[in-house]
């Protein structure tokens, strides 16, 4: 068959009739939680980490500017990538290809094309861990509205390095997508199974995006006895707890789904299968613009919230903060915030600073972060050293106390307080400095059991426990 005559009989279907009800996209914009940020002349970039990588919930936040968005409608160009220093392994070398899962997984001239794509990208024996060419596997291959997109596997010859590669386009123009490489071990298969980001081996669980030809498709690629579920993106309720839609079944051919999303929704998957517990991966077709971002937590919102906070907060650092924290709700919730709060924020007894904010939220809830630059003069790197939801008034309680993630930092809010002291589980009792109604001060990790806050007069105004559990966003994946 010639490919004219395959494309016209294998694509006949357009892109309409694959796309799910348009009753279930709830949301507006979303992000994956692992979007990076980094300033370019003062401006906020916001990038989308690639496919498949590992779920970083902390540490330190920096990133490159973002590639232009694809075309709306055009598929595109093939890549010629420059051959490698030592010669390269021929795709008429590679394994012959079979039991290709997909509508599309029986035509040997379409799983020949995604196998060349995918091992134009893979095939570099200059690597450090170049793929064995008798490893490389076409895993599936799908119909996406008038393209296709297929995955392609393979491993180092020691089998303890895999990766992954995506293939998207038209037949005759299909282009290696985002490459991931995975050190294998028990512990990391099983995290990357829990998160829907296992693509590889011969029992995958992935639930992720690709686009296609211009247009943002969710993925899911599970064992064939596998269900899946597709629902709107959480909301957080009054209690700061989130709050889940049940959803519509979604259909799963071989454990396959391949379905057109618009790039506003917020969606979440669920896979589940009998003896396992079920897999629940938000989808993110788009990241999060800067002027989305911006538009969010305006300027104007975030001058009014540093002036308001009590210390002496850094606005430069409020404003990275506040617009990564935007980052985190939307692309985990289908929420956006309705205001800013700036508690407190000041220089750390390292010489970090520090701001404590919260973005308010529809239901009268809260989204609560403590971030502190990484170097006292580095403002487009920071870490994110706690984050929570709060119920609704849980901001104004006379005393907040946060026990940080990093450093054994313990933070201490009490607008009121003339003097606040952390108690440790051996009975030590640390005084914290106190400026503007806030101070921090650093304690043994998971040693803070109490603080306690007092009044000018000496009469105990409150006190909070650092470590009493906090209702957390729902994981992004």
């Amino acid at each position: 068959m010639n490919p004219e005559t395959m494309l016209r009989e294998v694509f006949a279907d357009r892109a309409a009739t694959v796309d799910p009800p348009t009753d279930v996209y709830a949301g507006v914009r979303r992000r994956h939680r692992r979007r990076q940020l980094a300033l370019a002349g003062g401006a906020m970039v916001l990038v989308a980490a690639l496919i498949g990588g590992p779920a970083l919930l902390l540490g330190t936040r920096t990133a490159s500017a973002p590639p232009a968005p694809p075309a709306a409608t055009a598929c595109p160009a093939p890549v010629a990538y420059p051959p490698a220093p030592s010669a390269p392994v021929s795709t008429d070398q590679l394994p012959p290809q079979s039991g290709v899962r997909g509508s599309l997984g029986t035509d040997r001239s379409v799983v020949d094309a995604v196998l060349a794509a995918g091992w134009a990208r893979l095939n570099r024996p200059d690597d450090p861990q170049p793929v064995d060419p008798r490893s490389v596997r076409v895993r599936f291959v799908e119909r996406a509205g008038p393209g296709v997109v297929g995955l392609v596997t393979g491993h180092d010859r020691t089998g303890r390095w895999q990766v992954t590669q995506m293939v998207t386009g038209l037949v005759r123009s299909l282009v290696p997508t985002a490459y991931t490489g995975t050190s294998v071990t028990e512990g990391s298969a099983q995290q990357l199974r829990r998160t829907g980001q296992l693509f590889y081996g011969d029992d995958p669980l992935g639930i992720t995006t690709e686009t296609v030809c211009g247009r943002a498709f969710g993925l899911v690629l599970a064992r064939p006895d596998s269900t899946a579920t597709l629902a709107a993106a959480p909301r957080i309720g009054a209690d700061g707890r989130p709050q889940f839609s049940a959803g519509r079944p979604l259909p799963l051919a071989q454990g396959i789904a391949v379905f057109a999303i618009e790039p506003s929704a917020r969606l979440r998957v669920t896979v589940s299968r009998a003896g396992a517990a079920p897999v629940q991966r938000q989808l993110d077709p788009d990241p999060l613009p800067d002027a989305e971002a911006r538009r969010l937590v305006p300027d104007d919102e975030i001058d009014r919230a540093v002036r308001a906070g009590g210390g002496r907060p850094d606005r430069r650092l409020a404003g990275i903060a506040a617009r990564y924290a935007v980052q985190d709700l939307v692309g985990a919730t289908g929420d956006e915030p309705t205001g800013l709060r700036v508690l407190w924020g000041d220089r750390l007894p390292s010489g970090l600073r520090s701001v404590v904010f919260a973005l308010t939220l529809p239901s009268g809830a809260a989204y609560l972060q403590v971030g502190n630059n990484v170097t006292p003069e580095t403002y487009n790197e920071y870490v994110l050293d706690f984050d929570a939801l709060v119920p609704a008034s849980g901001l104004d309680r006379p005393v907040l106390g946060i026990q940080g993630r990093h450093d054994g930092l313990v933070v201490v809010v009490a607008p009121r307080a003339a003097r606040a002291e952390v108690v440790l589980s051996t009975g030590t009792v640390l005084p914290v400095p106190l400026t503007g109604g806030g101070g921090a001060v650093v304690a043994p990790a998971g040693k803070a059991t109490l603080i306690r806050a007092y009044r000018a007069d000496g009469s105990l105004l409150g006190t909070a426990d650092p470590a009493a559990p906090l209702p957390q966003l729902p994981r992004v994946g």
